[in-house]
């Protein structure tokens, strides 16, 4: 019996050799028993990828691990920089050549697990054992690593186990001055360490008697002169009072303000129409709420050159103080600090001589209690996650003010927030991704963090955090693909997309690679020992296809073309004369640039993928790389193919290809006896040409219980988009 077999697409791409069976499947007839440094098309096709293209050796050197990380960063849409940061040095790459290099505060052994995010011009950077950094983009040409400044908060409070010190009960730290700035001095040892240095402390002082400040309108010639004159903010826990001096004629405010100075609210107001010494202003009042300001603005009349002059004065008040510590003492009693000003927008007094503060708080991040894991953006926050102190924990900055973390009292919808996951598995927190929601990453599962006001908009007293699936992933940067967040399963072997549900108003999760499995397994081969095939970089090339790319420990890689809308998921694995290691993309002309770091002999390179073209490469790094397409064992046309056990002959061979030139194909019967079946290839020639062209050849086989067909190319383009073999059965 004689029939004609067809395979119009290959959309499933390369799948396990354990659904080679599995004829059942509605994607077997779409998929292939392999595909080696070919590219699925969207369309269905499939491609040669192109070269890769050597550009320099890497900024640092060393063994099988790759010594570098990729980091892209797109200022706009013409403007795209691929950064290389190798061992405390860093590159940037623009147009395929070095366009800057500086220091970099990250060594190889930081760079596997740092977490970055773009606003603008700037990348933050983080990592639990280096303060969080700032890189920042003054042009193409300059740029400036430096540690990111942050003003206040979050706090751990000085009475919690680990900052009371040694002698167990909460310790009181004074303020002196100093040479160089202030000293911190405690009443026990233990509470000023090595771990310490660098962190942020904040100490509610009380501070005694009464507070005055005087201020005056400018004199000036000009009788259209109306400015106002400000005295500068003061705190204030106590009664007040407000008093006027001499001859005036204007305008006398009082204004007060809970939330640092952001913003004002009009206490009373004072106007005095005559210049006479009759009708002077003397107003009292009491403040119970902490940390609350106050100033004073005047503003003479415009045909009066008499200047105001007028008291602010307070009782004894409680006073918030931030400092930085810069040392210790070996006993842990001292510490030098320099003073950190909450809000730059106004002086902040002098510390006075010898305060003491009853409660403190520690800052949550410094060297005893490690920095945050990972970073993002949302809803105008910097969002920071996961220490080794608290792993569990996420902290949002005050809206617009990323450098802020403090909280207001009484709260506000601009506070920062701190927020902990109630998971029963204690796995600290590696990545989070902005999406429309805030997803959290960590071995044991995926959390969405979102707002549960009606308007979605998160504030410290509108925050839920929701676990979403319990797959688990390894510590790689997730990535977003239109609008799912792709990320490797803790075990680094399978990889998972999470997309919203609007049915469930949550993510739900499904394996992208659920039918190659395979290409992340170990390798085992007859007298080599097993080499691991987890996923360790990979990177998301959107133009032209929407590809997957994931570079494996042994040094080969994997790629999906990825478009579930279609319902195309298709694999292939890329080989090359070399170990790849880093992936990343960046926007380039009318396509996505991979970029990739590749051993080839003892050294480690920066090659880019050529561009899929007319005059694309076919070589990588100048050698040339061979291409595979393998089928499953032929189907017929019309219903599945013949019984497993029967046998098949492949006679004849219709490739119907684009844009190719050349290539061999043969049957690859693996059971059967004798010599190689590739032994007698045939050598398909097509006129080169941007439509369809089919190429008909006669095959050299015998029967077989499981024949399949494969081409393969060494040189030149190569786009299949389908075949039709004629297969006779039950010989």
């Amino acid at each position: 019996m004689i029939q004609k077999g067809l395979q119009p697409s290959f959309a499933s791409g390369e799948i396990s050799p354990l659904l080679h069976a599995r004829v059942d499947l509605a994607r077997y007839g779409t998929a292939l028993a392999g595909l080696k440094n070919m590219i699925v098309l969207p369309q269905g096709g499939a491609t040669r990828r192109p070269g890769f293209v050597h550009l320099a050796s890497c900024v640092s050197q060393g063994g099988d691990a790759c010594p570098v990380r990729l980091i892209p960063f797109r200022y706009n849409s013409e403007d795209a920089v691929m950064i290389e940061l190798g061992d405390r040095r860093a590159r940037f790459w623009a147009g395929g050549r070095v366009v800057h290099s500086m220091t970099s505060p990250y060594g190889t052994e930081h760079l596997r697990d740092l977490r970055y995010v773009q606003s603008g011009n700037i990348i933050i950077f983080a990592h639990r054992k280096v303060p969080l950094q700032m890189l920042t983009r003054k042009a193409l040409n300059d740029w400036e690593f430096k540690p990111f400044p942050f003003e206040g908060g979050p706090w751990i409070s000085g009475s919690e186990e680990g900052h009371a010190g040694d002698g167990g009960e909460p310790a009181k730290i004074s303020v002196y001055h100093s040479a160089l700035g202030y000293e911190l001095v405690s009443d026990q040892p233990g509470v000023f360490t090595q771990d310490k240095v660098g962190s942020l402390i904040r100490l509610d002082l009380e501070i005694p008697g009464s507070s005055k400040v005087v201020i005056s309108t400018p004199q000036t010639d000009d009788p259209d002169d109306d400015d106002w004159a400000y005295t500068s903010p003061l705190e204030c826990k106590s009664t007040y009072t407000l008093e006027t001096f001499q001859h005036w004629r204007g305008v006398v405010v009082l204004e007060r303000s809970i939330n640092r100075g952001r913003s004002w609210t009009l206490i009373r107001e004072f106007t005095k129409a005559d210049s006479n010494t009759e009708g002077q202003v003397y107003f009292t009042g009491s403040e119970t709420e902490p940390h609350t300001l106050y100033r004073v603005r005047a503003r003479h009349y415009k045909d009066s050159w008499d200047p105001i002059y007028c008291k602010f004065s307070v009782g004894g008040y409680l006073k918030t103080f931030t400092f930085r510590i810069t040392g210790f003492s070996p006993e842990g009693y001292r510490a030098p600090a320099k003073i950190v000003l909450d809000n730059p927008d106004f002086d902040i007094e002098n510390v006075p001589e010898g305060a003491t503060a009853l409660e403190w708080f520690i800052g949550a991040w410094g060297r005893g209690q490690s920095y945050p894991a990972a970073a993002a953006f949302y809803q105008d926050r910097l969002v920071l996650a996961g220490t080794t102190r608290q792993p569990q924990t996420v902290w949002m900055s005050r809206v617009g003010d990323y450098k802020n973390f403090s909280v207001s009292d009484p709260l506000r919808d601009d506070d920062a927030i701190t927020l902990t996951l109630s998971d029963d598995d204690m796995d600290g927190i590696h990545s989070i991704l902005a999406l429309s929601d805030l997803l959290v990453f960590t071995p044991s599962g995926e959390w969405k963090i979102s707002g549960s006001g009606d308007n979605g908009a998160i504030s410290p007293k509108a925050v839920v955090a929701h676990q979403q699936s319990t797959i688990g992933s390894k510590g790689i940067q997730p990535l977003s693909v239109n609008g799912r967040a792709v990320f490797v399963q803790t075990h680094g072997a399978e990889v998972h997309a999470l997309g919203y549900s609007l049915e469930t108003d949550g993510y739900s999760g499904s394996e992208i690679s659920i039918l190659s499995r395979h290409l992340f397994e170990w390798k085992t081969q007859e007298g080599v020992a097993p080499s691991s095939r987890e996923i360790v970089s990979m990177a998301h090339q959107q133009i032209p296809d929407g590809l997957l790319w994931f570079a494996l420990e042994d040094g080969t890689a994997a790629v999906c073309t990825y478009n579930p809308e279609h319902e195309v998921v298709g694999w292939a694995r890329q080989e090359t004369a070399g170990r790849i290691g880093a992936l990343a993309c960046i926007p380039g002309d009318r396509h996505s640039e991979l970029w990739a770091a590749v051993r080839r002999g003892s050294v480690w390179n920066i090659e880019r993928l050529a561009r899929r073209s007319d005059e694309a490469v076919f070589t990588d790094a100048g050698s040339p790389y061979e291409s595979t397409l393998e089928t499953l064992r032929v189907t017929y046309e019309g219903r599945e193919g013949s019984a497993f056990t029967s046998r098949k002959l492949v006679s004849r061979l219709a490739v119907s290809a684009i844009r190719s030139k050349e290539a061999w194909a043969a049957p690859a019967p693996k059971g059967a006896p004798g010599a190689d079946p590739w032994e007698r290839r045939r050598r398909i020639r097509w006129k080169w040409s941007p439509q369809l062209s089919d190429e008909d050849i006669q095959l050299d086989n015998g029967f077989s219980n499981d024949a399949a067909i494969q081409i393969r190319t060494s040189e030149g383009p190569l786009t299949v988009v389908g075949i039709s073999p004629v297969v006779t059965a039950g010989g």
